[in-house]
């Protein structure tokens, strides 16, 4: 009979610094970097893609609000695609929504996504990172004005900067929001938030060309970004 008997786990002060990292982060920076990872993703994966794709058939319709989890709202356009995410009233395949989520719309000649997730600086430095993932995954991007203050139709103030590439322009902006300033999905309040303010990200790119004619839906849909209430 084996009698040996298995070490016992390392005490706390003699771990190493690779006990506390997941994929490769720090366990303390691993909520804030899941949603710079998301922007990554959808900057990466979805906008390139979806400008290339002519056969999505999920339109809009008047009074549709998509909803990104965790009491964050937004109205798309109406007529355009619904390429990714859920609408309110519609159940997720996966499960209640959580940090991280993404919606995405497009016309076939720009393209709208929004993500919720959880960050913890303010928002000038996610909007410094979203910029760098923009960069990775776009060539030729360059910021084309000043930073500049923007306020929701519901009152959430955030951060917005245009931006140029060799594929087309859009305008990126950003929000993280005030700790316990709203309730999680399903109205609960988020006793969480204290320590991870929920963050959304909003970014519209468009064709060469196209921008002008869509100013006024990307603008509508920016502004229509709430926060709070139950599904």
């Amino acid at each position: 009979m084996n009698t040996t008997t298995p070490p016992d786990s390392p005490p706390e002060s003699s771990r190493t610094h690779s006990d506390y990292r997941v994929l490769g982060l720090d366990r303390s920076q691993a909520i804030p970097a899941a949603v710079v990872l998301a922007i990554g993703l959808v900057w990466g994966l979805g906008l390139p893609w979806l400008d290339r794709s002519v056969s999505w058939n999920d339109p809009i319709a008047a009074g549709d609000v998509v909803d990104l989890g965790k009491g964050v709202h937004f109205t798309p356009p109406v007529g355009w695609d619904l390429t990714q995410g859920v609408r309110v009233g519609d159940e997720p395949a996966s499960g209640p929504l959580d940090a991280g989520s993404t919606a995405t719309v497009t016309d076939g000649g720009t393209t709208i996504s929004a993500t919720q997730g959880v960050f913890a600086g303010d928002v000038d430095a996610l909007l410094a990172e979203a910029e760098k993932h923009l960069s990775v995954h776009e060539k030729g991007v360059r910021v084309s004005g000043a930073r500049q203050s923007v306020t929701t139709d519901s009152g959430l103030v955030g951060t917005s900067e245009p931006f140029t590439s060799t594929s087309g322009d859009g305008v990126l902006a950003a929000f993280v929001l005030p700790s316990g300033s709203g309730p999680a999905a399903g109205g609960r309040w988020d006793h969480e938030s204290d320590s991870a303010p929920t963050a959304i990200t909003f970014a519209a790119r468009s064709q060469p060309g196209q921008s002008t004619a869509d100013a006024t839906e990307i603008e509508a849909a920016l502004r229509s970004l709430t926060y709070g209430g139950p599904r």
